[in-house]
């Protein structure tokens, strides 16, 4: 028997689409292919961005809002070790403990986040995780914090000196993130890093 090869069959959701009653679409070739339901879109859209969570900042105010409109542009940026700074993202250096260089990325680790987007409030940061722990007034627990306040990561729960890792506190239980290599820029849940190590607020 023969078989005969159409093609453009790759090209599902082309304006040649047709609406189907049983949830799929046929392409101009007749290929009955899946069609993607209107309460995904935003998801997916979602997704290409970076992240899940959603991102209103709506009732903060002052510096906290400046902060996190700061941090919130750069959703989708890719995660980079050692990259960005006071100015916004950069490439990075090698290598992180994993072994993964940030030297040809142009993005942020999590303190070069944390420090752009406090700069942009005129606020100053040193530019580890660690060191960003040793400013402002500490908070121990996730109850205490308010949108904006950092948030830190610690390879010994309670130590200072093991802190490995900084977010930015949205509220609701999450923080914007730049987690680690092969990421980008996100929101996530604060219970998604191990070692939780409390918080601090600048203002």
């Amino acid at each position: 028997a023969r078989v005969l090869l159409r093609r453009n069959v790759a090209r599902p959701y082309g304006s040649s689409a047709l609406r189907s009653p049983s949830g799929t679409s046929a392409n101009s070739s007749g290929i009955r292919v899946p069609t993607i339901p209107p309460e995904l879109r935003g998801l997916l859209r979602s997704l290409e961005r970076g992240g899940t969570g959603s991102a209103s900042v709506e009732g903060v105010k002052g510096k906290a809002r400046t902060v996190l409109e700061a941090a919130l542009s750069q959703r989708g940026v890719p995660y980079s070790w050692g990259g960005g700074d006071a100015e916004g993202k950069s490439t990075g250096s090698c290598c992180s403990p994993s072994g993964k260089s940030g030297v040809s990325i142009v993005g942020f680790d999590c303190s070069g986040l944390t420090t752009y987007a406090f700069a942009r409030a005129g606020i100053r940061l040193p530019r580890t995780a660690s060191a960003q722990s040793q400013r402002g007034k500490r908070l121990r627990t996730l109850e205490q914090m308010a949108p904006g306040d950092l948030v830190f990561f610690s390879y010994i729960p309670g130590q200072d000196s093991a802190i490995y890792h900084v977010g930015i506190y949205l509220g609701d239980g999450k923080m914007i993130n730049a987690a680690r290599p092969g990421t980008r820029v996100r929101i996530d849940p604060v219970a998604s890093m191990s070692g939780f190590a409390g918080g601090a607020r600048l203002w």
